[in-house]
């Protein structure tokens, strides 16, 4: 993220976002029980982890919208 002059997110504050967002049953234990409840969260939990691109653009979208 450094490298396209965007500020550095540390991982658990990203896992604690996901965790937030996904709602899963038990703290930071993900099934896939938990991301069939909410498509649209898996998919962007999923981004997160291994697309920087769709993590950088969710990172900065308004949540309002």
């Amino acid at each position: 993220m450094e490298y396209l002059n965007n500020e550095s997110v540390i991982f658990e504050d990203i896992m604690c976002q996901m965790s937030d967002m996904v709602k899963p049953a038990k703290s930071m234990n993900f099934t896939m029980a938990d991301f069939r409840k909410n498509k649209d969260s898996a998919a962007a939990f999923f981004n997160s982890l291994v697309n920087l691109n769709k993590f950088i653009a969710f990172e900065q979208r308004d949540p309002f919208q």
